[in-house]
């Protein structure tokens, strides 16, 4: 799986360096998670971009808490640290760009114990942290506002993969699944347009 997204990242990254005109972008922005009804839940991120023609390619650092359903314990709190690596096409005419992406991702997750304590009596998690792997799908819009500034909107959804080691039962595969509504702003760092 590593290997599958350096070689991801690597393959986007050449193919969009291949062309004279790129830009490069800083982004930060978080968002909330839907359902609304999970109205605690939230995501951060702070990332780079690098477009080229229609390409685009990119890797980001996301903080995300969410709640999940693990084994017989609903909506348990779930804080996980992300680097998805994401590759996709962008508009390039006009202020306003529609772009989508696709991706991969590497992570860390790390159960709330207490609460788990609570929805589950009797079943002891051994590693409240797990590494995590998973898709990730983009769909968004960027208001261009000038050169060097940029605001974006966009809907980002994810499927994260994990196991959770519990006393007695041995390792369990969880899957969550979720989008966010995510805004933001970009700076361009670097241009050759």
């Amino acid at each position: 799986m590593k290997k599958f997204i350096l070689a991801w990242f690597i393959l986007g990254t050449m193919a969009v360096a291949q062309d004279e005109e790129y830009r490069s972008e800083v982004r930060v922005g978080g968002g909330n998670f839907l359902p609304a009804e999970h109205a605690s839940s939230f995501a951060f991120q702070a990332g780079y971009v690098m477009a080229s023609g229609s390409s685009v390619v990119g890797v980001d650092l996301q903080i995300k808490k969410t709640e999940a359903n693990i084994i017989r314990a609903k909506d348990v709190d779930v804080v996980s640290f992300y680097v998805p690596f994401h590759y996709g096409y962008i508009s390039r005419t006009g202020k306003v760009r529609p772009y989508i992406a696709g991706g991969v991702s590497l992570g860390v997750i790390g159960i709330d114990e207490t609460e788990w304590k609570s929805k589950t009596p009797g079943l002891v998690v051994e590693k409240s942290v797990a590494y995590s792997y998973g898709l990730l799908g983009i769909a968004g819009v960027t208001l261009q506002a000038s050169d060097e500034l940029a605001f974006f909107l966009e809907y980002r959804h994810s499927f994260d993969y994990f196991y959770v080691t519990i006393a007695g039962m041995g390792d369990e595969f969880v899957g969550i699944g979720g989008g966010f509504v995510h805004v933001g702003i970009g700076f361009s760092i670097s241009r050759n347009l």
